[in-house]
């Protein structure tokens, strides 16, 4: 799982120890591409201007919210990548299901349907 350089073993990704023959622990979201993985500790080390533990948020440009995107999403280039059910610049409104299917309106309490429909 690796090879031999000026004689030491050279471990392709995935795995490590001094012959190759560990598996390195998964992180994290593969450090979102944005870091590499210790398999010792099964932890990320980020890129410079990246962080948080799968080295998602660009700490270079920033993103609104506290924690960034309110923890409901990716850090990307200053703009938050919202997760499902949540919008917003910093991920901060949730949605609701199916966006009331085009029938209501979405309160904090949930769909408030138009007349005639039911949720």
């Amino acid at each position: 799982h690796g090879y031999c350089y000026e004689g030491n073993c050279r471990c392709r990704y995935g795995w490590e120890g001094s012959d190759c023959a560990l598996p390195t622990p998964a992180c994290p979201h593969n450090c979102s591409a944005h870091g590499r993985c210790d398999g010792r500790r099964a932890r990320c080390v980020c890129d410079e201007g990246w962080g948080a533990d799968d080295c998602s948020d660009d700490l270079t440009f920033g993103c609104p919210g506290v924690p960034p995107c309110s923890g409901r999403g990716l850090c990307f280039r200053g703009r938050c990548a919202c997760d499902e059910d949540y919008s917003g610049s910093a991920c901060e409104r949730s949605e609701c299901p199916n966006r009331c299917s085009g029938h209501g309106m979405c309160m904090p309490s949930g769909c408030v349907c138009t007349a005639g429909w039911k949720s």
